[in-house]
């Protein structure tokens, strides 16, 4: 997929646009870090849940974003640990990394 926005469109309104995307879904939980929107999508195809991210870029004229989810073991890993118990697991590989990441900012931190 390609990056996706509006010219002149705020940050803001290239999360709202990607959540979007879920028509008919329910947001079980949002959170943005940095650059990065994760959210957790419900519904009639995702009953348990699928673990979704938006990635953000500041363009020269406004904001754009890129939308996956889990199932494309997207090359990002600062997905809150909290959303993995939200969501079916489409991607155990992803998860570990998602895991090992913050276990690796934990380690960090307690040094």
């Amino acid at each position: 997929m390609g990056w996706y926005g509006t010219v002149g469109g705020s940050k803001e309104d290239s999360i709202k646009e990607a959540e979007e995307l879920a028509t008919g879904y329910s947001i079980a939980a949002r959170r943005t870090v940095g650059n990065e929107h994760w959210y957790v999508v419900k519904g009639p195809e995702f009953p348990e849940g699928i673990i979704c991210l938006a990635l953000l870029r500041k363009e020269r004229d406004g904001w754009s974003y890129k939308p996956m989810d889990e199932s494309v073991g997207p090359y990002y890993w600062r997905c809150p640990l909290a959303f993995l118990r939200l969501a079916k697991e489409y991607n155990a590989e992803w998860r570990a990394k998602v895991r090992a990441q913050h276990g690796a900012r934990n380690e960090q931190v307690s040094l």
